[in-house]
């Protein structure tokens, strides 16, 4: 179905719209996502379907039938946001989660898990307001975006997948990318950067066929990272510190590079 007849079967019959097929696999595949990062414990993914099914047919879809426009891109990438958004509002964070997650989630002007349903409609549209500045800033990086995401995704702690080093550096060898992989493919929060950068330089001058320091490598995400907190405190709802940014870095979306 072509976006122009999703768009008016937003607006005639939203309810049916949402229980599509595609509709329904991008909410599975957002709470996959999430549930792979260690969200919703104890949950079942049918279960959270139905109440996302439940938040978008009595709030959310009319909120997407005010706000979309089909300049803002396809509907569905909008619906994913949305869908991402909500499943950060339902999210029941563990006690290890909350320690990297408290501030991005708590630390905005609002409650983010409110009961009254305009002061959640708030939150969303803060948190989803500053994660596309911080999208933007990324897509300024044409020719190093992966390495720009593989380095900040280490500065906050993140767990890797594969895909987070074979898009920047696709020609790894494959006993190198385990190796790697069996140190930074689990949590290693307790690192300092000074192990970090010491440990992934090797990697990082491999595939970009350079001899840096660890030191250099740790200055040139430093400089990034100083960047792009100005770019979130120019005009932003709050002002963004190192472990606010972090926090902030551990919201991206799988895939910040795609346009929406």
């Amino acid at each position: 179905m072509e976006n122009t007849e999703q768009y008016q079967l937003l607006h005639d019959k939203p309810d049916e719209l949402l229980m599509q097929d595609d509709y329904q696999q991008v909410m599975k595949r957002v709470i996959y996502k999430f549930m792979k990062r260690g969200f919703f414990k104890g949950f079942s993914v049918e279960d959270l379907q139905q109440d996302l099914n439940i938040a978008f047919l009595t709030q959310k879809m009319a909120y997407i039938q005010k706000n979309y426009k089909p300049t803002d891109g396809l509907l569905i990438s909008y619906f994913e946001r949305a869908v991402y958004n909500k499943c950060i509002d339902i999210s029941k964070l563990s006690m290890h989660q909350q320690e990297h997650r408290k501030e991005a989630l708590e630390g905005y002007m609002i409650e983010p898990h409110s009961s009254n349903p305009e002061t959640q409609l708030m939150f969303q549209e803060v948190l989803e307001e500053e994660l596309r500045k911080f999208k933007d800033y990324l897509r300024l990086f044409t020719r190093t975006k992966f390495k720009l995401l593989l380095l900040l995704k280490l500065y906050a702690r993140i767990v890797l997948e594969k895909e987070d080093v074979t898009n920047y550096c696709p020609k790894i060898a494959k006993p190198t990318l385990k190796e790697f992989l069996e140190t930074y493919g689990v949590p290693y929060s307790n690192k300092k950067d000074k192990e970090v950068y010491r440990e992934v330089i090797p990697i990082f001058n491999a595939c970009d066929q350079k001899k840096n320091t660890a030191d250099a490598l740790r200055k040139w995400i430093n400089d990034r990272t100083q960047e792009l907190m100005e770019a979130l405190n120019d005009g932003g709802k709050r002002t963004y510190d190192k472990e606010k940014l972090k926090n902030l870095i551990q919201l991206l979306p799988k895939s910040p590079f795609s346009k929406e």
